[in-house]
């Protein structure tokens, strides 16, 4: 049983939080369902939610039409392919950081990471010749 002064705290963790992802209905749902609540307005309750969510009302939802097709890495040697990737923006930022850039090697899962003030192109070149090379 969930107390009726529960639910914001459930639908807030389970949406909002880092490990919440801002997902759609079903998803959000299942997830308060997996972590063992349930009450009789669940599914109305989590539509209502992200219906005044900002950030999901300003993103929409998600789409894959122009994501690009996965290919399979062939890697022998460590090091010899990186992953590279931008988390952010952060708000408020830390320091005027407002971005992390995350590099990880395919083989080790060695990952080096710095906080950027922009997310570009010159920030990630930058990045790799003072870092990975």
């Amino acid at each position: 049983y969930v107390r009726e002064d529960e639910i914001f705290d459930i639908l807030r963790a389970c949406h909002d939080e880092p490990s919440g992802g801002h997902f759609s209905v079903k998803r959000i749902a299942h997830k308060i369902l997996g972590t063992g609540y349930y009450w009789s307005s669940l599914y109305k309750d989590v539509k209502r939610y992200i219906k005044r969510c900002d950030p999901c009302q300003r993103m929409g939802q998600p789409t894959f039409t122009n994501e690009m097709p996965l290919q399979p890495q062939v890697v022998i040697e460590p090091f010899e392919i990186w992953g590279l990737d931008f988390v952010g923006p952060f708000s408020p930022p830390s320091q005027g950081k407002e971005y992390i850039l995350v590099c990880t090697d395919y083989v080790t899962k060695w990952a080096e990471v710095q906080a950027l003030t922009n997310a570009t192109e010159e920030a990630v070149v930058d990045f790799l010749w003072h870092r990975i090379m």
